[in-house]
């Protein structure tokens, strides 16, 4: 049976920094507190009067002068937010820094290639999971029902590999943390909610889907036959309930595929449909 429980509240630092962290959100300046709740996500609008939730992490879209930033953390730190993500530069100027430490908010960075649309979605639903409002009735392996998120990361802590949970159409439902321990092709395809029609055209060339969507054990796939960008094997498994195939489960795994690792994959995969099933 798999069972993972988390001390985290579902909008905490943590909860969100597990789920998106190093992937989409590095850590520039400052420290986080893994227990601290997170209020909501703003975008910063230069021209409006800010009203900040209590705890916001604000988006600083478009701001690349130093002094305006500085002047972003300080307004920030009075307004109470936590945090702000600008996109990844090589460094933060000191006038930056200082401004950040004075207002006690952390700079996080957005690395190039993901969007600010994909990141503020994101973040929206990550935080949105806490409103759903869970009673212990509606947990199911000892997770609340309908977390993908947690339920990815609880794979991926059992198979020791970072996980994704992808719908019929290799969209991307939910995935762990540690996807930078895989490859630039699990990155890609995690900044993009979906994997990116290369490597889907090449899974389906090699009868991967068809042969996955028939079977219930997990299949493995040889990096070196999806082509550059890929040099972590896959491990793949079906999601279904009953005969309805609802999507299914990708390990970037390192290391053979061990009868514990395959039972592991088994039970997730039917802790997985029943999530969905809730969804």
């Amino acid at each position: 049976m798999l069972t993972v429980m988390s001390s985290l509240s579902r909008s905490s630092w943590g909860h969100v920094y597990d789920n998106l962290g190093v992937t989409l959100l590095d850590v520039a300046h400052g420290a986080i507190d893994v227990d601290q709740q997170i209020g909501g996500v703003v975008i910063h609008d230069p021209v409006d009067e800010p009203s900040y939730p209590p705890h916001a992490i604000v988006l600083a879209i478009g701001i690349q002068d130093a002094e305006e930033l500085a002047a972003l953390a300080t307004m920030a730190g009075l307004q109470d937010a936590v945090a702000i993500v600008v996109r990844a530069a090589a460094a933060l100027p000191e006038v930056v820094t200082e401004a950040a430490e004075k207002a006690g908010v952390a700079i996080l960075s957005l690395p190039r290639g993901a969007t600010w649309t994909q990141l503020a979605a994101l973040l929206r639903s990550v935080l949105a999971e806490d409103d759903i409002g869970h009673t212990p009735a509606e947990s199911l392996g000892g997770l609340p029902s309908g977390d993908l998120f947690a339920v990815a990361n609880a794979i991926a802590a059992l198979v020791d590999a970072p996980i994704t949970i992808e719908d019929r159409s290799s969209r991307v439902l939910a995935f762990s943390g540690g996807q930078e321990d895989a490859d630039s092709s699990r990155v890609e395809t995690i900044i993009g909610r979906q994997v990116p029609e290369r490597y889907a055209r090449a899974l389906a060339e090699l009868g991967v889907f068809r042969h996955l969507y028939r079977n219930d054990l997990p299949i493995i796939i040889n990096p070196m036959d999806l082509g550059q960008g890929v040099t972590t094997q896959r491990v793949a498994i079906a999601v279904r309930a009953g005969d309805e195939l609802l999507g299914s489960i990708w390990a970037a795994m390192d290391g053979p595929l061990t009868p514990e690792r395959t039972a592991t994959l088994q039970d997730a995969a039917k802790l997985v449909a029943l999530h969905l099933l809730r969804v």
